[in-house]
């Protein structure tokens, strides 16, 4: 790594390995030891929010020019299911068994590390071998077991960025094959419990 400056009390460095436009690593200065932490800092995507109601994003757009726009398509709530380190979402928590569930684990973050999507069993009872190793990844279960009725795990949502005003991280489960760009978004805001699902503009609505 090459030092290149300082932030406060952290020497700023970047590596040979990545772009330092992309990459940077803070470290604190002072003598270097074994057991000195070092951060890693990674470029990310930034959403303006174009439209805000009540502390609530209603609209978000993503570059300059505002390529790409997703406008708010729906609101979950935490389900009653919920516990301490894990926020069940659903549309309706008055429905005890809903069709879906997004399960947010807070442990280490107010916002969360990852959403987990959750379906009622298809043609299978298991979930797929892909879907259970990406947990594994990612430290989240491959199923779920609410009020007796089994999810099983069928999509992961990473974080993708988050808005300017630093409120709300956005988390994405990767781009589509035809479009380039995720067509669904998921948003937690730190000063809010629900989980906002936004939905790019141009699509036919998109189901929960």
């Amino acid at each position: 790594m090459t030092k290149i400056g300082c932030i406060g009390a952290f020497e700023v460095s970047s590596t040979d390995q990545a772009d330092r436009s992309e990459v940077l690593y803070l470290r604190a200065n002072g003598p270097d030891g074994p057991d000195q932490q070092v951060f890693r800092y990674e470029a990310a995507l930034t959403f303006a929010v174009e439209v805000e109601i009540t502390d609530q994003p209603r609209v978000i757009s993503t570059g300059d020019q505002g390529e790409q726009q997703y406008k708010l398509l729906d609101t979950w709530f935490p389900s009653m299911y919920s516990g301490t380190t894990v926020i069940l979402f659903v549309d309706d928590p008055e429905n005890p068994n809903p069709d879906v569930i997004y399960a947010v684990n807070v442990m280490n973050t107010v916002v969360g590390e990852v959403v987990g999507e959750y379906r009622l069993p298809g043609e299978t009872n298991d979930p797929s071998d892909e879907m259970v190793a990406r947990a594994k990844e990612v430290g989240i279960n491959p199923d779920l077991t609410i009020n007796g009725q089994r999810y099983l795990l069928v999509n992961i949502y990473e974080p993708a960025g988050t808005t300017t005003n630093g409120f709300v991280t956005l988390f994405s489960a990767g781009p589509t094959e035809s479009e380039g760009t995720s067509d669904i978004l998921l948003g937690r805001d730190k000063r809010r419990l629900e989980l906002f699902i936004y939905e790019r503009t141009g699509n036919e609505p998109a189901g929960g």
